[in-house]
């Protein structure tokens, strides 16, 4: 079967490690709510779906000649959200501010490099996140109620912006009964 692949900007260990306690509040809420893991969490730039393995190289050199042409930046992330009405969330995410444009930019780039050289693209509109959580079906009132006040969630969490100074060719890799884990099938280095 062909992995599910996708470029990402990773979230440094230390700070998805600072995360893990609000992730765990957050499965509290409601059974229905499946956190990612906590050293896993990123930015993705390009999903690219299912791909065959024998384009894995061509994707890295891809990813590799965006990489170089953009400088390192600083990402400051904040604010929840989620995707999908209020009362049905289907996605709870952690926001972007600073660092938003390169972001959107590298987004942009990878479109157009994956286009030219015929590979998959993502082409819904880029919304910067961090996804912390996917919702399974309707909420119980209590977990409507809960999502509803999540911004105490990152209250005392030191949130200082990280450096972007590289991206990476990430693979989605199911795992039975837990979330899926994801690692790095290359770095390629910005600037």
């Amino acid at each position: 079967m062909s992995p599910t692949l996708f470029f990402a900007a990773l979230l440094p260990p230390e700070f998805c490690s600072r995360l893990e306690p609000r992730l765990r509040a957050l499965r509290e809420i409601d059974q229905r709510i499946r956190t990612v893991r906590a050293e896993g969490l990123h930015v993705t730039l390009q999903f690219l779906g299912r791909v065959h393995p024998d384009l894995v190289p061509e994707l890295l050199e891809v990813g590799g000649s965006v990489a170089g042409r953009h400088a390192a930046f600083s990402l400051e992330m904040g604010g929840l959200g989620h995707f999908g009405p209020g009362d049905r969330p289907t996605v709870i995410w952690l926001g972007v501010g600073q660092g938003s444009r390169e972001l959107a930019e590298l987004n942009r780039a990878l479109a157009v490099k994956l286009t030219e050289a015929r590979l998959p693209c993502d082409r819904r509109r880029f919304r910067p996140h961090c996804t912390l959580a996917r919702v399974s079906g309707e909420l119980a009132p209590g977990g409507r109620t809960g999502v509803k006040g999540l911004t105490g969630l990152l209250e005392h969490v030191a949130l200082e912006p990280l450096e972007v100074k590289e991206i990476h060719l990430m693979e989605s890799v199911p795992v039975a009964g837990e979330p899926n884990r994801h690692i790095s099938r290359g770095a390629m280095a910005l600037g």
